[in-house]
């Protein structure tokens, strides 16, 4: 056929006469339809693809009061394909309002479906809240995500949707609510490896806003322990250490703060905005331990490696701690 050999544009030409020919045949029709506007979407034509699939929405979409017979609903089985054509294109062409409203179209057509034929609406969700989500539009996002979770907890995606809720959560302040989200998706069963490692991580950054110095100390080596061929290990040292030194464990704090400094590669930590605070708390540590020749050597491996920090008056304020416990006046 012209569409399996790769003529899209003919194949949606022969697909549009199929459509006036066989009119009374609704599902012939309707198969049409979607396979006019697939192949418009093959040809690269998005705005043509986009415009059929409405068409093919439009013309054979189950209305929202109607009981429909057999040939209806499977006409309507195409005017979901059409609908969700329709928001895939409308996304890509950047016209969000209008996807936006062909995932609420594709909804309601699944809607009318019966059950053993909505099996991909936690799909549907998903594709529908990452519009949201992509768009910057949390809000609406969250309430796609949490009906997700909520109607589909068995679905491959629910987790994957709890990840993107407690996300939601920290980034609006609510620690309590993302703290509880991370920790359950840790024992999540059907979660993957990917969401229990980024709500491990986003984790810590939790316990460390909330300064539970305790259970971060817990996680962070838990994290650094189970991922350790990842980047992100070497953030989890370093939280590691900082929760170290704030429970006056100096001796593992240094430890963990100098075995990151010394081992994380340079483009990590250059490009990494807890840097700063990896050479500060190593300093404050050293600074603890009346080690002060290793206080003026992290901070002056500070100045070396970022000249121009605006953190430096920190390093400063720990390098003229130091002096005064010596007894001994900067150099400044």
């Amino acid at each position: 056929s012209q569409h399996e050999a790769g003529d899209h544009q003919a194949a949606a030409e022969t697909f549009a006469a199929v459509m006036a020919d066989y009119s009374d045949d609704i599902v012939l029709a309707s198969t049409a339809a979607h396979m006019r506007a697939l192949s418009l979407r093959l040809a690269g034509d998005r705005e043509a693809a986009a415009k059929a699939y409405t068409e093919g929405l439009q013309r054979y979409g189950i209305a929202e009061d109607a009981t429909p017979t057999p040939e209806e609903l499977e006409a309507g089985l195409n005017a979901y394909r059409c609908a969700k054509g329709a928001a895939r294109m409308y996304k890509e062409l950047g016209r969000i309002k209008e996807a936006d409203a062909a995932y609420q179209a594709a909804a309601d057509q699944l809607a009318h479906q019966p059950p053993e034929r909505r099996g991909e609406r936690d799909k549907l969700l998903n594709e529908w809240a990452l519009l949201h989500y992509e768009a910057e539009d949390y809000p609406r996002a969250d309430e796609l995500f949490a009906e997700l979770a909520r109607e589909y907890p068995d679905s491959d995606l629910a987790d994957d949707a709890r990840l993107y809720l407690g996300e939601s959560r920290f980034f609006a302040g609510d620690l309590p609510a993302a703290r509880s989200a991370f920790e359950a998706l840790q024992n999540a069963p059907k979660a993957d490896d990917f969401v229990r490692r980024r709500s491990l991580l986003l984790l810590l950054d939790v316990l460390a806003d909330q300064e539970d110095w305790k259970q971060l100390l817990t996680s962070a080596e838990e994290f650094a322990g189970k991922y350790i061929e990842s980047d992100d290990r070497w953030y989890a040292n370093y939280r590691v250490g900082e929760a170290a030194l704030q429970l006056g464990q100096d001796e593992h704090a240094i430890e963990q703060l100098a075995d990151t400094l010394a081992h994380a590669p340079r483009d990590v930590l250059d490009k990494a905005e807890w840097t700063p605070s990896l050479y500060l708390l190593l300093a404050e540590a050293y600074l603890r331990q009346k080690d002060y020749p290793q206080v003026e050597a992290t901070i002056q491996a500070f100045r070396d490696a970022s000249p121009k920090s605006p953190f430096l008056y920190q390093a400063d304020e720990i390098l003229g701690r130091s002096y005064k416990k010596r007894g001994r006046r900067s150099a400044g």
